[in-house]
């Protein structure tokens, strides 16, 4: 059985989505309408499994070799779910990569639960300053999306980042 080219597998996956952001700005950090949204310097926020699902097709692979990818390379946060089962996920990931999360944003302060995973800043970045065609497509790997985890969550976010360091503090709302 051949390795897989982990390496190569990013590339493509970087180029599909820079490729998909110079046609669909909306994409990214529109909450509501996005596939992920930057929460702070170091993750974004993707709804998944919309963002593996899609970025598999912009990219030209099958979703489970996408996903694959992603968590392998550690560009896709695994953690651990207090109380839930530690059996392998989907793509053969040992470790869950996704948390149900309530999450708001101005235009939502109630808040939604969606099932979140978190993604490597470093990895959508790249992929917009290497790949990006746009001066726009640059710029907007830099900024903060108003979407914020809701403070009651905090706890259980800090739980699946165990061993790793957790979103900074900005990326909760303020407790009611």
């Amino acid at each position: 059985m051949p390795l897989t080219d982990y390496a190569d597998a990013l590339q493509r996956l970087q180029k599909g989505l820079a490729a998909q952001y110079a046609k669909a700005p909306s994409i990214l950090n529109e909450p509501g309408m996005s596939v992920a949204m930057k929460l702070d310097q170091n993750y974004w926020l993707v709804v998944e499994p919309l963002f593996s699902t899609s970025l598999a097709k912009w990219s030209g692979m099958l979703p489970a070799t996408a996903l694959d990818t992603l968590t392998r390379t550690g560009n896709m946060i695994t953690g651990r779910v207090p109380g839930g089962a530690q059996d392998a996920g989907e793509g053969g990931a040992a470790r869950p990569h996704v948390l149900a999360l309530s999450v708001s944003w101005p235009s939502q302060p109630q808040g939604v639960t969606v099932r979140a995973a978190f993604v490597l800043a470093d990895f959508i970045e790249r992929a917009l300053a290497i790949h990006g065609e746009t001066e726009a497509a640059r710029a907007a790997s830099h900024s903060l999306s108003d979407l914020r985890i809701r403070a009651p969550e905090r706890d259980r976010v800090q739980a699946f980042f165990e061993g790793k360091t957790p979103p900074g503090r900005w990326a909760y709302d303020v407790p009611e």
